[in-house]
């Protein structure tokens, strides 16, 4: 006798225990109850569109998931000294074993001429990407026209 095959709004398979057998006997029972309720649909799609699918999910998870730990504002300071903070500022939060920072380099709308500290920060962060230093970074909102800040992911 077949079960009727139960499924969540979400389109999820319910499965029950007693649609497994957990001993030797009725094998032939608990593969019957599994192909019951399985969904070979999954199988249909096509593989890297699937795959590219839930890729594309997880960076936007990890986007929205991005939690700051700690930041750095470098608003006023001249491109020496901003130097020197970020290099002290990532030493430190490294040590403390933060995975997620902010530093503020503002967008120099208050700068005479044009804005130094952004170019700056972003060529430090590049670099130490490139020695491992730390995982990846990105403007905060996007484009670095339209953000004052850098999320830094830092490497573990």
């Amino acid at each position: 006798m077949k079960k009727k095959k139960h499924v969540k709004k979400t389109g999820i398979p319910v499965i029950y225990d007693d649609d497994f057998v957990f001993s030797n006997e009725g094998e032939k029972q608990s593969e019957d109850s599994f192909v019951n309720v399985f969904d070979s649909s999954l199988f249909d799609k096509d593989v890297p569109e699937f795959l590219n699918a839930i890729e594309s999910d997880m960076l936007s998870v990890k986007k929205r998931s991005f939690v700051v730990e700690e930041e750095l504002d470098l608003h006023g300071l001249v491109a020496l000294e901003a130097e020197r903070r970020v290099e002290s500022f990532l030493l430190t939060v490294q040590k403390k074993g933060l995975r997620a920072v902010r530093i503020i380099t503002g967008k120099g709308l208050h700068s005479d001429g044009e804005a130094v500290l952004p170019d700056l920060v972003e060529g430090m962060l590049r670099q130490k990407k490139a020695e491992g230093a730390i995982k990846t970074f990105r403007w905060e909102h996007g484009k670095k026209e339209k953000s004052g800040a850098l999320l830094v992911e830092l490497s573990v």
